[in-house]
Formats: C-alpha cells, structure tokens, sequence
C-alpha cells in the first residue's frame, strides 16, 4: 500500500510544528516566530511580563499593517522598497517606547518577511511579488558567511545593537553590490543553509 502523504501535506506539517499557525494565521504565526529569533537580544528594563505581552502584541499588530503593503504592492525599485523598510524600522522603534534597536526591527521584518515567502505564494499571495528587493536578516551567522565568500566587512557592533539606520543601510548596500547578479535572498538561504 502507498502513503497518500503529498509534499504540501509534509509542508503544512512543518508549518504547524515550528510556527504553530492558528486558524490559518500565517502572517501572525511568522512574525510571532521572528520575534523569537531576537527576543533574547532585547533588555526590557524592568517591564513586568503582563506589559512585555501587551508590548509585543501592539508591535505585532504594527507590523502585520505593514506587511499588509508589501503583499498588496509591486514596488517599482530596491530604493522604494528600501524606503518602506525604512519607516516601518522607524514605526517600530518609535511604537517600542525605543526598547528597540535598528538591529533588533531589521531582523523581526526580514525574517517575518522571509518565513512568509518560505509559506509559498499559496498560502501568503502577493508574497513573491517583491521578493528580489528584500533585506537579508542581518545576524552573526550571516554576517560570517558573507565574510568568508565575498569579504564583506562584518559589522563592529553585535547586529542587535546596529544603532541606526544608515549602518545597517551600508551593510545591506554592501551586500547588493557583491551579490549583483542574484537575488540577495536566494543567496541568503544557500549560505544559511549551509551553516
């Protein structure tokens, strides 16, 4: 006897194991799980845990508004799409009560942003739209793979702690230039995925 268990079942699985999607929320899901990729990196400075889940709640609201442009939007440019990016870091640090760095909202919107795209243009449309003109999460491990493959300079500071936004521009500009002839995610994910 054959399975009857199809790739996209296998997919959904995973899905619901790592991002644990609710009432098919898949926007709500990724941006809850980037979180957790930098959650760690954030000093709270003495908020009580019923204040750091209304906190985080607010800001997840803010951020599902913002995606909501760049799912519904063809971006004509890497600068305009840049500009987007821009506000919404400036939206959520300025919305954090400034608990939040530039490094800590760059890396919440590029993964919220690739998870998205790692759902597949099925489940989250509009999501390959503007694909090519995405950020790469700047982290550590990224920032190594860089390094060693196309010497890109790694940053003097930990990621988290990026303080504004034209170093953290720099860095994506950077990374532009010496991946020119790919899209910058595409290769995100190979040298990820070799780490």
């Amino acid at each position: 006897m054959e399975s009857i268990i199809t790739k996209p079942i296998l997919e959904d699985f995973y899905i619901r194991l790592y991002f644990n999607v609710k009432n098919g929320d898949y926007i709500s899901a990724a941006i809850s799980r980037a979180y957790r990729d930098f959650n760690r990196t954030i000093e709270f400075k003495g908020l009580s845990e019923e204040d750091k889940d209304i906190w985080r709640n607010a800001l997840i609201e803010i951020l599902k508004g913002k995606i909501a442009i760049v799912l519904d939007k063809a971006f004509s440019e890497q600068e305009e799409f840049t500009i987007w990016h821009q506000s919404t870091c400036y939206y959520l640090i300025s919305n954090s009560n400034k608990i939040l760095s530039f490094g800590q909202a760059q890396k919440w919107i590029n993964m919220t942003l690739k998870y998205l795209f790692t759902f597949g243009e099925e489940r989250i449309k509009g999501i390959t739209t503007n694909y090519q003109y995405f950020h790469i999460p700047i982290d550590s491990i990224i920032q190594e793979k860089l390094n060693s493959k196309y010497s890109i300079p790694i940053l003097e500071m930990p990621w988290s702690k990026i303080p504004d936004y034209d170093t953290y521009h720099v860095y994506q500009k950077e990374v532009r230039y010496a991946i020119k002839d790919k899209i910058v995610m595409d290769e995100e994910f190979l040298l990820f995925n070799e780490s």
